[in-house]
């Protein structure tokens, strides 16, 4: 008698652990959407004439010019800087915002002197954007929820993008929904 109630016991965690697994992914993941494949007919253009650059991004993202999102929500008056944010990113269940940031006459900074400069201790990766190379400081601990840095020089303008998410990093969900929007950035001056 004692070994048939272990096997039931068995059995029944066995049913609960399957029920509870299924019903974790069918709850919590959602469908799967595939944002590699952008309709190009589908993006709007922006264009920053003082800045010198444009960049397309997907018609339900909303753009903001001077302004950007804090943690909590707020609106903030940020200047020289246009802020992207997404809808909600299928599976991953939360949001993104893409910061585009410029200042003049910066000037030619090294790998450890932008770390610096943006106050990180990872070691940033050469990266390209729009033609000009750049350093790239993926999901730094940098903020409430750690940020992707991508760092331009062109010219006189020094371009800092930088990618939140309160829920995902660049390397854990982003990145295919980020490097989209990246490859249309060209820098225009």
């Amino acid at each position: 008698m004692l070994k048939k109630n272990n096997l039931i016991v068995i059995v029944v965690i066995i049913v609960f652990g399957i029920v509870g697994f299924f019903g974790y992914k069918y709850l919590y993941t959602g469908p799967s959407v595939s944002p590699t494949t952008i309709d190009e007919s589908s993006l709007k253009t922006y264009t920053n004439t003082i800045a010198g650059y444009s960049m397309k991004y997907p018609e339900d993202y909303k753009l903001l010019e001077n302004q950007s999102y804090g943690v909590d929500g707020v609106v903030n008056n940020n200047p020289n800087t246009t802020t992207l944010i997404s809808p909600t990113l299928g599976n991953l269940k939360t949001n993104m915002q893409i910061r585009i940031h410029y200042e003049n006459g910066v000037g030619n900074l090294s790998e450890q002197a932008v770390a610096k400069k943006i106050g990180t201790t990872i070691t940033g990766k050469q990266y390209s954007i729009g033609g000009k190379n750049g350093y790239m400081f993926a999901d730094t601990p940098i903020g409430s929820s750690g940020s992707t840095i991508v760092y331009v020089e062109s010219g006189d303008e020094t371009f800092t993008i930088t990618i939140e998410s309160m829920g995902a990093g660049y390397a854990t969900g982003l990145q295919k929904y980020v490097d989209p929007i990246l490859s249309t950035f060209h820098v225009t001056k």
